[in-house]
């Protein structure tokens, strides 16, 4: 049976879609994340631990809907990551719509960034529970998790 994933069509479409190879770690990060797996990237700062997010759902043919939902805390992250590409999106509490919400409802966002209030947000919760977007969801991951632990309440309330 072939490999749904396809670690050498994702590599390869890595380099032609953002210019070099993944590494090791962020193939097997992005493939342990693509089949539903719990897992866990300690890595430093410019290591590309963001190349994950774009790597595990690579393989659309499996799933062209598939989403992923990454939380995190700093809004210009947030703007710069969602800005890399068409298929991403950021919402907050300052660009949160009606028409955001539907989109991602529609299946037009792949990579959906948040900040970690959005959670709290019945709308927001509300579209993340759907059966359908449930289906389509290979995972959260939270981004720059230290922030929370180190700023906490003092950076923001929900972080309590």
């Amino acid at each position: 049976m072939p490999d749904p994933y396809n670690e050498a069509a994702v590599r390869k479409l890595c380099e032609d879609t953002y210019g070099y190879p993944p590494k090791d770690f962020q193939i097997a990060a992005a493939r342990s994340l693509y089949e539903g797996k719990d897992t866990v990237v300690l890595a430093p700062t410019g290591s590309g631990k963001s190349l994950i997010i774009a790597l595990s759902h690579l393989p659309a043919s499996v799933n062209k809907h598939a989403m992923v939902v990454v939380i995190s805390p700093l809004k210009a992250l947030q703007k710069e990551q969602a800005s890399k590409d068409k298929d991403s999106l950021f919402v907050n509490e300052d660009t949160k719509t009606a028409a955001l919400l539907t989109a991602i409802k529609k299946k037009r966002y792949r990579r959906i960034f948040i900040g970690p209030e959005q959670l709290q947000s019945d709308d927001v919760r509300k579209v993340l529970k759907d059966d359908q977007e449930r289906k389509d969801l290979i995972g959260y991951i939270v981004d720059e998790a230290h922030v929370v632990v180190e700023w906490g309440k003092t950076f923001r309330p929900c972080h309590e």
